[in-house]
């Protein structure tokens, strides 16, 4: 699989088939600088994943699952803020909900606050964490999987 040597034109979020599963796993790899095949299979499978699509070529993804009290939102894979502010719009819903960013993403995290999410210090739904791996041209990390998963 080649990653994008070009953005797609639009930003038209669809749902994660699993045909596309080996591709999110190799754009997740290029986003956090390893590759973790099992872990992406089973976040996957176990929430509501998006994606952006240009023909048969995975370009972001984000996966929405069950977090203690509430939903988390990662990982949120894309090339830009824009695409990623796309995926999340398609999987914010109402209730207690979660996005970990890494520090270097602070222009999506002024979107995540526009949307009703709210940084602090302790215990939100938005919180912060030094820079993890910056990802590669089509590939950054907006959202963490997890605190501990990056």
């Amino acid at each position: 699989m080649q990653l994008g040597s070009r953005r797609p034109t639009s930003h038209c979020v669809v749902p994660l088939e699993s045909n596309l599963i080996t591709q999110a796993i190799a754009l997740d790899g290029a986003a956090v600088g390893g590759m973790r095949p099992d872990t992406i299979s089973a976040v996957i499978k176990m929430g509501e994943a998006k994606a952006i699509v240009d023909g048969d070529r995975l370009c972001a993804f984000a996966v929405r699952r069950r977090f203690g009290r509430g939903q988390v939102i990662g990982p949120i894979v894309a090339a830009s803020k824009e695409q990623a502010m796309a995926l999340c719009s398609a999987l914010v819903q109402p209730g207690f909900l979660r996005v970990d960013r890494p520090e270097y993403a602070a222009n999506f995290g002024h979107y995540l606050i526009q949307i009703g999410l709210q940084e602090t210090a302790g215990e939100s739904p938005l919180m912060r964490r030094s820079d993890a791996a910056r990802g590669s041209l089509y590939a950054k990390t907006f959202g963490l999987a997890s605190q501990a998963l990056l």
